[in-house]
């Protein structure tokens, strides 16, 4: 019932952190302690971040004639989805099922098209 409410989201959304709630729904920022009738949070468990490659992305499609799609993202320097978007347009062609691996001379055809605004 906050008459403050943002109009594009029209209901409160909560930030937690210990025992206050604070409210980034609307432009009061109403914040409470300990409210009753909120479940209990559950921590967060992020996965572990993986090792960083030791390879630049140069010389990853240098070296190796396929790539993962991890491997693929992180040479164009786009997400994992964006690499699956680009195979499903043609842009990437797959060349091995089960685990997709993609060719290194695509990725390194997009990565000379890229074109920098200076």
């Amino acid at each position: 019932g906050c008459p403050y409410l943002l109009a594009q989201r029209g209901k409160p959304y909560w930030f937690v952190k210990g025992d206050l709630y604070l409210c980034v729904g609307c432009v009061r920022r109403c914040s409470l302690s300990r409210p009753e009738g909120f479940p209990a949070q559950l921590p967060i468990r992020y996965p572990e971040p993986r090792q960083p490659y030791t390879l630049t992305p140069y010389e990853m499609v240098e070296k190796k004639p396929l790539l993962t799609v991890e491997e693929a993202a992180y040479c164009l320097n786009v997400s994992k989805r964006t690499v699956y978007d680009y195979i499903d347009l043609g842009k990437l062609n797959v060349l091995k099922e089960g685990p997709k691996r993609v060719s290194s001379r695509d990725v390194r055809r997009m990565m000379e098209d890229f074109v920098f605004d200076e």
